[in-house]
């Protein structure tokens, strides 16, 4: 194991940081705005990380949707910590091992709505819209379990293109599930896939 680095914050010009070339991860438009909402309300507590380059330029390690956000909401100065550490190839190589691991592993989805819901906040805006309590008709309703006992669900994760999410989602707007279909589960969205495919097998199968 290689020597902990000693990283030390310090405020920079956002100005000065520069995107790297090569960073895959995408930062569509509504993660902007939801990583802007995250930082108007709770300030912004995660340090850029930046790597220097033979012309002194400031790369961006990782932090590059929360630089975006940064300049959307017009802020100056970004707290960084320096990677100066890394050779040229470990930083490219870690720039991608993080965004990596950081979509590697899901939510504990029934952890997650039990606390949404005794927490005042604007999760819709901050981009937990498929967490959202089910309020639509048509959706069933929260079911009421003993004390300690919780439905038995698990989350699934897929790697969709940005137009197939926003077909799957646009139907699942429109997409029902009885009450009977939904085993527990609180989660709309959920509900609303197993209805959709629920009676595409249906109809399959005729």
């Amino acid at each position: 194991m290689r020597p902990m680095p000693e990283l030390e914050v310090r405020e920079m010009a956002v100005a000065d940081l520069v995107p790297y070339a090569n960073n895959a991860k995408k930062h569509p438009k509504e993660q902007i705005d939801q990583i802007a909402e995250s930082i108007s309300e709770f300030g912004n507590c995660d340090p850029i990380a930046v790597w220097h380059n033979e012309d002194g330029e400031a790369e961006i390690v990782e932090g590059h949707g929360r630089v975006m956000a940064l300049k959307q909401l017009g802020i100056d100065t970004a707290p960084v910590i320096c990677l100066d550490h890394l050779t040229d190839e470990q930083r490219r190589i870690y720039t991608h091992v993080h965004n990596q691991t950081t979509i590697n592993s899901g939510f504990d989805e029934q952890a997650l709505i039990e606390d949404m819901d005794n927490l005042n906040a604007d999760w819709e805006a901050l981009g937990f819209e498929e967490y959202m309590p089910v309020t639509d008709e048509g959706f069933g309703t929260e079911f009421e379990l003993p004390d300690g006992d919780k439905p038995n669900v698990s989350q699934a994760t897929f790697i969709l293109a940005p137009e197939q999410r926003d077909f799957i989602m646009d139907a699942l707007k429109n997409a029902t599930c009885d009450e009977d279909d939904t085993f527990g589960n609180v989660n709309r969205n959920g509900n609303a896939l197993y209805a959709a495919i629920k009676e595409w097998v249906s109809y399959a199968e005729r």
